[in-house]
């Protein structure tokens, strides 16, 4: 069975990159809670893996270039790396992740293997739909 997987866009003033959607291949062994999420973003490392955003789970998911799930960041919550309903998310040239942190109305960067590194919420305007960076 494949799953078709869309995205909200979000507006950075670095580079990034994204995709408009991507048809996976094949069937993802993942958590369960996966499974039953509700995947609204995704983009594409330098080295070519895919990072989603699932805003039900409260977390952002990663996946290997051939599509097999690796590791899952975040929990509900609004501490650094927690989510409330993470619904944009872009990688930076560098690696850089930068998740848009809706319900917290904040973007928080990750560097490449998924460490927490940063929080902003000065420059951001955040809803449920769309996210911009002044």
């Amino acid at each position: 069975m494949s799953r078709r997987l869309l995205f909200c866009s979000l507006f950075l003033t670095v580079p990034a990159l994204a995709f408009d959607s991507i048809q996976l291949k094949k069937t993802i062994p993942a958590p369960a809670a996966l499974k039953s999420s509700a995947l609204t973003a995704i983009a594409a490392d330098p080295t070519g893996r895919l990072w989603v955003t699932d805003p039900i789970n409260h977390q952002v998911h990663l996946f290997s270039k051939e599509g097999d799930y690796v590791q899952s960041l975040g929990k509900r919550g609004s501490g650094p790396g927690e989510f409330l309903a993470p619904h944009g998310i872009a990688v930076g040239p560098d690696g850089l992740i930068y998740v848009a942190d809706s319900g917290n109305q904040r973007i928080q960067i990750f560097s490449a293997d998924g460490k927490f590194m940063d929080a902003d919420r000065k420059s951001t305007r955040l809803n449920s739909s769309h996210a911009n960076i002044s």
